[in-house]
């Protein structure tokens, strides 16, 4: 009986740890999008996303996605 529980147990863990891992892939796949893509949508006439724009972070966030990957 503790052999068939530890193997459910395991079964279980796996199973777990695999839906997880699927979760984590499947949110980190929009992370190549060019930076503020998803805002633009929204707040592309707003001041703030202008600033946002022209400010050294947005910049920053561009320079860092044109750098090979190593």
């Amino acid at each position: 009986m503790k052999s068939r529980t530890y193997t459910v147990i395991s079964i279980s863990v796996i199973v777990l740890a695999f839906a997880v891992f699927v979760v984590v892939i499947y949110a980190g796949s929009d992370a190549g999008s060019k930076s503020g893509d998803k805002c633009i949508e929204c707040h592309a006439d707003s001041i703030q996303f202008k600033e946002w724009q022209d400010s050294a972070h947005a910049k920053a966030l561009l320079t860092i996605q044109k750098e090979p990957k190593a």
